[in-house]
This record gives structure tokens, C-alpha cells and sequence, in this order.
């Protein structure tokens, strides 16, 4: 059979080369597209190391597209007649594949950048349990899902012929060996190189594995800015790394890893989960309002603290909601963070009185059955309240219902359940303020003086953005006029907003106006990025700006200065600060973190962090001041060693206690 190795291993290697230069292409339209600050002029190193980086980077998966096809066809071929005859239609199939491969997850990441602002991350995990229903109506109705499956076929005929026609070009004439010896020798030598070469190539440049790229190594001038910083990660890359970061490798810990890992937060000698419950063991020094009969908690979806800041200050976005904020008798805090990057980890971490570290808590069956000391419900019901939960959508969303009722929930009703049969939703549950109207309607039924605790949850302000909410209330046409010109095409996303705030806010007036003592609080289950409607083409959003979700409360005895100045909180010191209003004196109640009458100078969760001066991002390492300035040398060392011991709280409750359901 007359065939050199090497003219194969040619062949092979136009493909290979093919495969950094698509990424290339992707990491480009991605920038275009998404990039706060494309300026090129002034820029060209960061650039340039952006994709040199990216390059080595992405070497990771592209080298093994000429390691296989050596190994798939060139080698093969050599002795087998009917892989040399199809070698290069092999070769064309093998690529199209990979190619095909590549292109879904950079479409992949196009959507999931646009939703979380963010390449792929741990919460594709979270995908399993969600809503397809919702996915499907945000994939077509948001992200033009039919022109994304049109364009698969079209992609994949097209990069078939192309590899085709690219190997149709000559390749460089090499001389054929035929001795026996020689043959051998010379074969195993290709065979030989090829293998280092893959290897140096997938190791970044380098036969030193440790020296492999990695986030922790991308160059200063490229994490400087955060998104090119992101953006010179392959897409497969950033799948694998997403999926290979796994929650559960903290449920593997022996105890003597965890009081290791405790031991910034708790000291733990032996009985490990009995020590943690003891440290989180406080009593009252209150009350500080008499107990009031109905108390309010809302969770509106999606609040974002950026809608209540100067910069929408001229944009009539949360024009209601200012109006609560500003009363005398309501306090609100600006720099306050979520107990979850999205919905579930965050309703979850704050019912269960533990951070669920996207563990997913409400969907393991032993939550289904039982309830933690920490948990919400059960405290409020040793108070002496009735405790009823409310949400806009389907219980059986996240196993909400079975979840909220074992965590001690004695009321439960879906938006479905208190609303009329033809009444309008969207894929998550009934528009919102037909959800309040039917809470209202509801709460009008019952007995007006027992003590009730409510945990009300709505959905509308959350994407594809289909209510039509010039039907309720909004002007579309003069509210457009309002916006800048260059977010204009987002009326449906920020009218939506709109609407969502308008609904609430007249919802806690009626509150406040019907249930005179009621203490009310309201706060988001985490942030959006809203549109950024500064004119400035470099002005981008700062973190402060993405994660901070909205907190106020409001009772007709709260003065201003009744949390003494407090700027900084979290979804995880809600409870106690409830707890240190309304209980008697030495009342004891169970939480992870203080309340609000406690001055703090550092709260931190499994992912995020704040302090009175600056703001950070675990998985970006990401430091700002929170007027946005960025800060590259912060001692982050002391904030991880705690981050980790909040996060091995969970870890070590879960492996002790129920160890069946594990």
C-alpha cells in the first residue's frame, strides 16, 4: 500500500489547525456582541493576550482532534484498504462532529451569557429540576430558538464541505518507506512525535502539566478587564469546568476535614453537629415593637437594588417602590446580598436556615420529611404564628410544596389555587398582580386577629418578558419616549420590571393601610441585570450593581435610625432580625447569622461577599469597592477560609444527620 504516514498526519493536522482558528472566530463574535468595552485602539495587548491566551487554553480539547484522527484514521489506514480508500470522507465526518460539537456550546454560552452574565457555570446543575416548560418559552420566545435550530443544519452541511474542500488541497510530497526495518522505525518515530507534540500542545505550550492555563493563571492584563477575562475560555472549556465543580464533593469530608475547615467560623472539639447547632443557639434582647399580628415577608423575584439607584433615578423603572422606601417608617439597606445566585439555592437557603450551596436541599426526599432546627417556619411558629406560604406558580416547582410543608409551613397556596381558572400566567405562575389580588381576596376570609406569618413569593419579573403590560397600567409608547435611545429595544424587559414594582408596592400599601401593625419585608430571591442606561460606552455595570438585591421593612413604629446606620445584610440575617423585633426578652431562637442590630463588618456567603467598603465574587476572584472601583491585590485568604466554613456548615449537617438520603 503505497501511503507515507506522514501524508495522513498532513491531513490530520489541517483539521487540527482548523480548530483553535473557529474558537478564535467564536471568542470574536462573542466579544462583538457581549463586550461592555470593545475598544480596540489602546487595547491591542489585552487583545492580543486574550486570544494567545485562549489559544493554549483551548488546547485542552483541541489537541485531541489530532490525536484522535491519527490514532481513528492515519494509523488505521496504513494497513487497512478500506479506511485508506474513505480516509478523508472519515476524516470530514470526524470534524464535522467535533466542529458541530463546538458550535452548540458556544451557542450554549451565548445564551446562558445572556441571561446570567456569566460563561457556563455551576448552575447548569441546576437545569435538571427546572421548569422545561419555562426553558422552551424563554429558548423560542426570547432567544430565537427557531433560528438557532435553522441555523444547525446549515452550520453543519456547511462545515462539511469545507473540510472537504480543505482536504482536497494537495498536501506536501514526502517519501514512502518500504523497507522493513526502516518502515517500522520511521512509522514509530511519527507515531512517537505526534503523541509529544499532542502533549505539548494540550499542556499549553509546555510539558509541565502544572503549568497547564488556568483560570488562576489567565495574565493580569486580561483579568483586569472581567469580561475578557471570561471571554478567553473556550466554550467546552467552560462547560467542562462548570460540570466538573461539583457541590457534593463536601458530603466526602470526614468530621476531622470539617472542624478543619470549621474552625474561622466554629470551634469544634468532638460532637461536631452538636457544636454547630450550639454556636448558632442566640436569645432576644428585644422586643423592640409590640407583636405585631401579621407579619409580611415578600419575595419579590428578581429585585434588583441597580432599579432604586441614581443612575435610574430619571427612568420611572421602581417609581413606587421609591415612594415605600422613602417613608419614614420603613428602613432599607442598599447593599444587601441573596442567599443564592438564582431562585431555588436562594428560597431554599433562606427556609432552611442553611446555605444550600446548590445542593439542591428542597429536592432530596429527606427535606421532603423533615425540617432543621434553622428552619424559618417552625421558628415563627414558636412564636405563636399561624405560617402560610404563597407563591405565584405551581407548588410542585423545586418541590416547593413538599419542601415549605415539612419545613413547617401550615398553609400552602399556589397562584393557581386562589385565582380564577381563566386567569392569565406565564410559564411560571399567574401575573402578579392578579397573584396579589387573590392573596388579598384570600386573606380577607380569614380571622382578622390571629397571628399569621406569610412568606409570599411572586414570578413575573423574571424573562422570556411576555405579559403584555401596557394592558395593566403602563403607557409603552410614553415610557419609551422616557428611555435613552440605546435601550429602547429593552422596553419589554425594564416595562416588565415596572409593572413587577407597581404591583408590589400597591400590594403593601394595602398591607399597611388594612393591617395597621403589620410588619412587612421585602427583598428579591436574587438580582437581574437590568439595562445599563448611562450614555457613556464604557460605563459597565459594577458588582455591587449585579448582585445586589433590594431589602426594606416597614412598621408603623420604625423610625430611620432604628438599625443604627446598618449598610450592609443578607438574606441569612432576615430571620433573626425578626426574631430580635417582636420576641420576649431571652426568647432562644437558632440561626447561622446575627441580626441586623448587630453591626457587621463582614458577611459573606458560598458566593459572594461584602463588607462596608468593597464587594467581591468568589468565582471570578472579583474585588471592587462598592462605588465600583476595582481592586486587584485584596487579601482574599481570611474571606475563602470563611466562605469555605459556611459552605462545610451544610456539608457536615447533611453527612451527619442524613446520611439515608444522601
Amino acid at each position: 500500500m503505497e501511503l507515507s504516514i506522514l501524508q495522513g498526519l498532513q491531513q490530520d493536522i489541517k483539521i487540527f489547525l482548523l480548530s483553535p482558528i473557529l474558537c478564535a472566530i467564536f471568542r470574536f463574535l462573542f466579544i462583538y456582541y457581549f463586550a461592555p468595552n470593545r475598544t480596540y485602539k489602546g487595547q491591542e495587548q489585552k487583545w492580543y493576550t486574550c486570544f494567545n491566551y485562549g489559544f493554549w487554553w483551548g488546547m485542552d480539547f483541541n489537541a485531541y482532534v489530532l490525536l484522535f484522527l491519527f490514532l481513528l484514521v492515519t494509523l488505521p489506514s496504513i494497513e487497512i484498504e478500506s479506511i485508506h480508500v474513505h480516509s478523508d470522507f472519515i476524516r470530514a465526518i470526524l470534524g464535522t462532529l467535533y466542529f458541530f460539537v463546538v458550535y452548540v456550546a458556544f451557542l450554549g454560552k451565548l445564551i446562558f451569557y445572556y441571561h446570567y452574565k456569566d460563561t457556563y457555570n455551576s448552575n447548569l446543575r441546576l437545569g435538571r429540576n427546572a421548569d422545561k416548560r419555562n426553558l422552551l418559552d424563554i429558548f423560542f420566545n426570547q432567544n430565537h430558538g427557531w433560528w438557532i435550530l435553522l441555523s444547525l443544519p446549515i452550520y453543519t452541511v456547511g462545515i462539511y464541505y469545507f473540510l472537504s474542500w480543505l482536504l482536497g488541497l494537495g498536501t506536501i510530497a514526502v517519501p514512502t518507506v518500504y523497507s522493513g526495518y526502516m518502515y517500522y522505525t520511521y512509522n514509530t518515530v511519527i507515531v512517537i512525535a505526534t503523541v509529544v507534540v499532542y502533549y505539548w500542545f494540550r499542556y499549553g505550550g509546555t510539558f509541565k502539566h502544572r503549568n497547564k492555563p488556568e483560570w488562576d493563571t489567565v495574565p493580569e492584563i486580561v483579568k483586569r478587564d472581567m469580561f475578557f477575562a471570561k471571554a478567553c475560555i473556550d466554550d467546552l472549556i467552560a462547560f467542562e469546568l462548570a460540570i466538573r465543580t461539583k457541590p457534593q464533593e463536601i458530603l466526602t469530608h470526614s468530621d476531622e476535614e470539617s472542624i478543619q475547615i470549621l474552625t474561622p467560623l466554629i470551634k469544634v472539639e468532638q460532637d461536631l453537629v452538636g457544636t454547630i447547632w450550639n454556636s448558632m443557639r442566640k436569645k432576644t434582647t428585644g422586643p423592640r415593637i409590640k407583636k405585631p399580628k401579621k407579619i409580611f415577608l415578600i419575595v419579590e423575584e428578581s429585585y434588583s437594588q441597580f432599579a432604586f439607584d441614581d443612575i435610574y433615578i430619571d427612568i420611572p423603572i421602581a417609581n413606587a417602590g421609591r415612594l415605600i422606601r422613602e417613608q419614614g417608617i420603613t428602613i432599607s439597606i442598599d447593599n444587601f446580598l441573596a442567599g443564592g445566585l438564582i431562585s431555588q439555592p436562594s428560597i431554599s437557603s433562606m427556609l432552611n436556615g442553611i446555605f444550600d450551596v446548590n445542593l439542591e436541599l428542597n429536592e432530596m426526599f429527606y427535606f421532603w420529611n423533615h425540617r432543621l432546627p434553622t428552619s424559618m417556619a417552625q421558628q415563627m411558629s414558636k412564636l405563636g404564628y399561624t405560617t402560610s406560604l404563597w407563591y405565584g406558580g405551581s407548588l410542585s416547582w423545586s418541590s416547593l410544596g413538599l419542601f415549605a410543608k415539612a419545613n413547617g409551613f401550615q398553609k400552602l397556596y399556589s397562584g393557581f389555587d386562589i385565582t380564577p381558572s381563566d386567569t392569565p400566567y406565564t410559564w411560571l405562575g399567574v401575573y402578579d398582580h392578579l397573584f396579589f389580588d387573590g392573596i388579598q381576596k384570600k386573606l380577607q376570609e380569614q380571622d382578622q386577629d390571629t397571628f399569621e406569618f406569610h412568606f409570599i413569593y411572586t414570578t413575573s419579573n423574571h424573562a422570556p418578558y411576555t405579559i403584555p403590560v401596557e394592558k395593566y397600567g403602563l403607557e409603552k409608547e410614553q415610557f419609551i419616549k422616557i428611555l435613552p435611545t440605546h435601550i429602547q429595544k429593552y422596553v419589554n424587559d425594564i416595562g416588565t420590571y415596572a409593572y413587577c414594582d407597581d404591583s408590589l408596592t400597591q400590594f403593601v400599601r394595602y398591607i399597611q393601610e388594612t393591617y395597621e401593625d403589620s410588619l412587612v419585608i421585602v427583598t428579591g430571591d436574587h438580582t437581574r441585570r437590568l439595562p445599563m442606561p448611562s450614555q457613556d460606552i464604557n460605563r459597565v455595570h459594577t458588582l455591587r450593581e449585579d448582585i445586589s438585591t433590594v431589602f426594606y421593612m416597614s412598621h408603623k413604629d420604625f423610625d430611620k435610625d432604628l438599625l443604627n446606620g446598618v449598610r450592609i445584610g443578607t438574606h441569612m440575617n432576615i430571620l433573626p432580625t425578626i426574631m430580635e423585633l417582636i420576641a420576649v426578652k431571652e426568647h432562644e431562637y437558632i440561626s447561622l447569622f446575627p441580626s441586623l442590630f448587630e453591626q457587621q463588618e463582614l458577611i459573606v456567603t458560598p458566593y459572594h461577599w461584602i463588607s462596608n467598603s468593597h464587594i467581591g465574587f468568589f468565582k471570578d476572584q472579583r474585588v471592587e469597592t462598592l462605588d465600583g472601583r476595582p481592586i486587584y491585590d485584596y487579601n482574599l485568604n481570611g474571606i475563602v477560609a470563611l466562605q469555605q466554613a459556611y459552605i462545610e456548615v451544610t456539608g457536615a449537617i447533611l453527612r451527619n444527620l442524613i446520611k439515608p438520603s444522601v
